[in-house]
């Protein structure tokens, strides 16, 4: 199932830009052109997906925790 998400795109002078809003605009795409740049942004999301939701989904014992004694958080490898 694909989810929607909201995605805006900019013009600058030197081309375009689109980034997800969900992601806080850590996802970002550019092109010459407004498909060019939505283009890249399809790509961004699809390896930010593959590369931070899955793994951390397959791998939760890599997960920040905070240590209750000295409320640090930490990271087991």
């Amino acid at each position: 199932m694909e989810e929607q998400i909201s995605i805006t795109v900019e013009k600058h002078p030197d081309g375009y830009v689109a980034h997800a809003r969900c992601l806080g605009g850590l996802v970002l795409g550019q092109g010459d052109t407004q498909e060019e740049a939505l283009a890249d942004l399809h790509s961004a999301i699809e390896f930010h997906k593959r590369e931070f939701v899955e793994k951390a989904t397959l791998a939760p014992e890599r997960a920040t925790t905070k240590d209750p004694v000295s409320q640090e958080p930490s990271m087991s490898y």
